[in-house]
């Protein structure tokens, strides 16, 4: 049940409080409109990894998002929306939305997580045990050396 809209002419500033509740009440509409496109999908707030079996349903799933979109006043990024194949070829794959060819990667970030078009995570790994390693460093110059802490406070 939806009720009737509301004329507004101002909108909601990025940051406020009221902007992570009405995007989320936002996605849940519009993805309500696309349980009949057979796609997976994962969202988080506004980063949104759509996963499918081919380039034409891949093409078929963004064109259905970004009508879903347009018709609600919202829009599909074409500069920040990315394009990857998972194969163990480098493959280049053609995807538009309104006649615009999306970037074709061969790795991104989502969620702090590195996924690569082989489908192997070596640089997340080796992220993480970077990050590890700095953080133990950071931490034994300004506290697990300190003589002023008690070993059982360690």
């Amino acid at each position: 049940m939806m009720s009737e809209g509301l004329a507004t002419s101002k909108g909601v500033r990025q940051g406020g409080g009221l902007s992570p509740l009405l995007l989320i009440v936002f996605m849940d509409t519009a993805h309500r409109k696309l349980q009949k496109v057979e796609l997976a999908e994962r969202a988080f707030a506004d980063d949104l990894v759509l996963v499918t079996g081919s380039v034409g349903s891949l093409q078929e799933n963004l064109n259905t998002w970004n009508t879903v979109l347009e018709d609600n006043g919202m829009y599909l990024n074409k500069l920040k929306t990315k394009v990857m194949a998972v194969s163990n070829e480098k493959l280049n794959i053609d995807v538009r939305i309104d006649n615009v060819k999306l970037q074709h990667v061969h790795s991104f970030k989502y969620l702090g997580a590195i996924l690569k078009h082989n489908g192997r995570n070596e640089i997340a790994i080796s992220e993480r045990i970077g990050k590890a390693n700095n953080l133990y460093y950071a931490m034994s110059k300004g506290f697990i050396n300190k003589k002023e802490v008690s070993r059982n406070q360690k």
